[in-house]
This record gives structure tokens, C-alpha cells and sequence, in this order.
């Protein structure tokens, strides 16, 4: 099976070849657009063409007369280039990110060949922010001198950018960050995404004030893109160097660990025959469900179910405070909430699932 990996490049000389080289070595074909490099970055990879990279294109943005990073052409670039390439799967890889499988075994590319063996379309990455702790730019590839990690930002935590082919898709609406297919079906288990914006001190400083804020797109900025950096001061190097103790060391065989109780944890919530089914299917199995737990009967289970389904559609439009619930009625509301979100989820109706949250049940007055 054909994997494609997307990557557009803008001076990435300090990293391009080891994050290449890892694509190509866990099995994957990209296709690059250069961005109006000015530095070594294509001339190191060059040597790739035709033995792992499908093709170098010149694609640059013009705005107000002046060249810019513009996003939402980019990825609609990547949007045509996936309806005439011939690969099964594609991905969004950027030049500062590398990618693993969950499963120790098995490639980048042969674990998403198992999600599509399992009938999935869509998968989402878990994403670890890389973080330099001294000035001194790393020498020895950044996988190996950077080994710890923040937790990524909001507008950034969900990465479901690896796709199985669809020509009825949307990748731009949420910035490449989330992948738009018809009937798509979210594989529960997240993949991991190794990422290293900034390496050091003075590669920070030199992003962030000559190649990201100075080339960005003015639209995009006030559409209220580009904004992971913005906590960090591209004339204060103090702010783009880390504290160890504020960091996590990275240990891939406990993140991978993780992942799985992560999925497990989701699946136990809804299991898949319940995230995956219709409403009405849902709701007649969660009652059924109820009674044969003599949680409760069938007409007042239907009428839990009904007040579950509520206060998670009202979750998904306004942040609920404490809902009050009965003790006896709670567990069935409960299951009914977190079947609905994992159902959001795994069916890939990720705006419903973000804005739903976690709904909190509190017993009502009478029982207090």
C-alpha cells in the first residue's frame, strides 16, 4: 500500500535531511513544495528525488505585492496534488516533524496499512512540542539532543491529518490540522508526532522574527491562524529556552503505552459497538443495557437516555456549569454523554466532540 506525505518547506537546513530520510525510511513518499527556501534546505534533500521523494514544486504565495506564508494555499495545493497522485493514504508531515506508529513492531506506514485493514479513514496524532534547554543549537540530530517535551497548545492538539484517499475532501477548513472526508471513521488509537519547532536559543529567535511573523499571511492572521507562537518573544531569547523541571522526558515505549490505555479508556466509555451506532440504535441498546444492570426500567431508562442526549447537544454549543442529576438516574446520563462524545470521535465529528468538553453531573438538592 502507497503512503504520501505532504511537506512544504521554507528554510529548513538544520533539520530537513534527518526528517526526510526518517519518511522515507518508515516507507512513506513525499511530495514537497518549496516555499522560497533560501538556505541549503532543497539542495540537501535533492538527492532524494525519485528514490523517496516523489517531487520537488516551486510554489510561492504573492500578497499585497510581497511574498507570504500563506497556509490555505498551500493546502490547496496538497488538495489537488492528492486527487492525481496514486497513493492510497496521505498525510500532512511537516519539515520539523517526525512520525511513529503506536505499535513498536510496526512502521509508519505499516500501522496505518493495519487502520486501513480495520476499515478506519482517518487517524490523529498525538503531538509532543520538543523544547531546547540550553542555547547551543543541537549538533547531533534533534531526535537525539532534544528529549523533552511540553504539552501541545489547543489550536493545535488535535492533528487528524493522515487520510485514506477521498476526492470529495477538505483539508483547509481547519488549517491541515483536521482532514474533512464523507462517512469518515476516526482509528481510536492516536499515532505519535515528534515535534521541533524551535531547536535552540538562536534558531528560535531567527524563526520567529525574519521567517514566520515578517512572512505571514495578513488574511489568515486576522482569520485567527498562526497564533502557537504567540506566547513566545522573538526579541527575548530568554522566552524560547526551557526549564527541565517544566519538560517531560519522552519515552516511547510509556507514550506508546499510554496511547492504548488512552483508546482503551475511550472504547470502555462507548464501546465501539455503541460509538458507531445511530442514535435510535444507541438509544434502544443503552436501555437494554439498563435493565439488564437493573439500573432502571424501561421507560424511565428512555427517559434518562432523552435527558443524556440533551445535555450533551447543549454541551456542544455552550459550556454547561454543574448539571444536577439524581444519584440513581447519574450513571445511565453518564454513559449516555460519553457514548454520544466517543461516537463524535470515532465518526469524526471532531467540532462536536472539542466543544462538548466534559459535562459534570452533581447529585440534585433533594439528595444532598
Amino acid at each position: 500500500m502507497k503512503v504520501c506525505a505532504f511537506m512544504s518547506l521554507f528554510n529548513e537546513e538544520d533539520v530537513v535531511e534527518e526528517t526526510v530520510q526518517k519518511l522515507i525510511n518508515s516507507g512513506i513518499e513525499i511530495y514537497i513544495l518549496d516555499n522560497g527556501c533560501t538556505d541549503s534546505t532543497i539542495s540537501r534533500i535533492q538527492k532524494y528525488v525519485g528514490c523517496g521523494i516523489i517531487d520537488i514544486i516551486k510554489f510561492t504565495s504573492v500578497e499585497n505585492g510581497r511574498q507570504v506564508f500563506k497556509l490555505s494555499d498551500i493546502l490547496e495545493q496538497f488538495e489537488l496534488a492528492a486527487k492525481k497522485l496514486p497513493h492510497e493514504w496521505f498525510m500532512i508531515s511537516d519539515a520539523d516533524e517526525i512520525k511513529y506508529s503506536p505499535w513498536q513492531h510496526l512502521s509508519l506506514s505499516e500501522g496505518i496499512e493495519r487502520v486501513d485493514r480495520l476499515g478506519y479513514n482517518l487517524l490523529n496524532f498525538k503531538l509532543f512540542d520538543f523544547r531546547p534547554i540550553g542555547a547551543t543549537p543541537v549538533s547531533i540530530g534533534i531526535e537525539t539532543g532534544l528529549e523533552y517535551y511540553s504539552n501541545p497548545g489547543s489550536s493545535t492538539a488535535i492533528q487528524m491529518k493522515c487520510w485514506k484517499r477521498n476526492e470529495s475532501l477538505d483539508i483547509r477548513s481547519f488549517g491541515g490540522h483536521i482532514i474533512l472526508v464523507p462517512n469518515s471513521l476516526v482509528f481510536p488509537v492516536r499515532f505519535i508526532n515528534k515535534h521541533y519547532p524551535i531547536r535552540s536559543a538562536e534558531h528560535g529567535l531567527r524563526k520567529l522574527r525574519y521567517e514566520r511573523q515578517a512572512r505571514y499571511s495578513v488574511a489568515e492572521i486576522e482569520k485567527g491562524w498562526h497564533t502557537h507562537y504567540s506566547a513566545m518573544n522573538p526579541n527575548d531569547a530568554q522566552t524560547l529556552v526551557w526549564q527541565k523541571e517544566d519538560l517531560t522526558h519522552f519515552d516511547m515505549t510509556s507514550e506508546r503505552l499510554k496511547l492504548f490505555e488512552e483508546a482503551t479508556e475511550l472504547l470502555m466509555d462507548a464501546s465501539l459497538q455503541y460509538a458507531v451506532q445511530p442514535k435510535e440504535k444507541l438509544e434502544s441498546m443503552l436501555v437494554e443495557f439498563a435493565q439488564r444492570k437493573n439500573i432502571c426500567p424501561g421507560e424511565r431508562a428512555k427517559e434518562m437516555f432523552d435527558i443524556g442526549r440533551k445535555i450533551y447537544d447543549l454541551s456542544t454549543r455552550f459550556k454547561l456549569p454543574p448539571v444536577e442529576v439524581a444519584s440513581a438516574d447519574a450513571l445511565l446520563v453518564r454513559i449516555t454523554v460519553s457514548s454520544l462524545r466517543s461516537q463524535a470521535y470515532l465518526n469524526g465529528d471532531l467540532l462536536s466532540f472539542q466543544n462538548s468538553g466534559d459535562v459534570q453531573l452533581v447529585s440534585s438538592p433533594a439528595e444532598r
